[in-house]
């Protein structure tokens, strides 16, 4: 900076105009502001009341009504990035957020923000029945969970609801079935739920016996008490206070002998 010394008149009104150019040169706003004019529209059913939040740059957030315009002067001139939040899940920002704007200098940039909202879709339910067939049932029953929640019981020949639900398709897991049994289907299915319906799943259980058969049945005299079986398919039974040994074979089921043992 140079001082220029004025002897005349002329000092004073160049003193202040060096006083008014040091001033300017100090300043931190911007040197031709800009002005961002934000504007919330919102249709539809079910408005959020409580409106959403706004914010710029990354700055702190401000609230903003679901009709409502507020105006921020003293901006830079240039590209920003604005964000909304707090938009209720059944609403709809239109153009999403963040978005972009340019902030013209001296000038005013209007940015309308359409919100579009629906009626929350109606719940719907999901019955599911268990029908279990066979031998050696598993009495305990079952298990089942939707999309990972904890699982609930359910008998072998059972019915449960489950009422409450979002529409759209769920996974269903179906658990503690007996090594023994089988699931038609499979364990793990996805279905389908409509707004305000009720889906009906049926849960079909076969069991395989897993004790031995009765194929006959051949009456002894006395009092059987054990039996032996060779690997001829020859049977021995003992009989209680007898001597004897009644022999028998698989292939004729019948008892056509005795053996005498004292």
């Amino acid at each position: 900076m140079r001082l220029l010394m004025i002897r005349d008149r002329g000092t004073r009104v160049c003193a202040w105009a060096l006083v008014a150019s040091l001033m300017g040169s100090c300043s931190s706003g911007p040197v031709d502001p800009a002005t961002l004019r934000l504007t919330a529209n919102t249709t539809g059913l079910n408005l959020d009341p409580d409106g959403y939040s706004y914010s710029v740059d990354g700055g702190a957030s401000a609230a903003l009504g679901p009709a409502e315009t507020v105006i921020l002067n003293g901006l830079n001139a240039g590209a920003h990035e604005l964000a909304i939040s707090g938009v209720a899940s059944n609403c709809t920002l239109d153009g999403g957020t963040p978005r972009a704007i340019v902030l013209i200098p001296g000038d005013t940039t209007d940015t309308l923000l359409d919100i579009t909202c629906q009626a929350p879709a109606s719940p719907a339910a999901l019955t599911l029945t268990t029908s279990t067939t066979g031998g050696d049932i598993d009495f305990d029953g079952y298990t089942f969970a939707l999309d990972g929640d904890a699982p609930l019981p359910i008998g072998p020949n059972d019915l449960a609801s489950i009422t409450g639900l979002l529409p759209g398709t769920h996974q269903l897991v179906v658990g503690d079935v007996a090594a023994n049994c089988t699931l038609a289907g499979g364990a793990t299915r996805s279905v389908t739920l409509v707004a305000g319906g009720t889906l009906s799943v049926q849960l079909t259980v076969t069991c395989q016996s897993s004790s031995p058969t009765i194929v006959a049945t051949v009456p002894l005299s006395g009092r059987p008490y054990g039996a032996a079986v060779s690997s001829a398919g020859v049977i021995y039974a003992t009989q209680i206070d007898g001597s004897t040994l009644a022999r028998g074979d698989f292939a004729t089921r019948s008892f056509s002998s005795t053996v005498t043992v004292g």
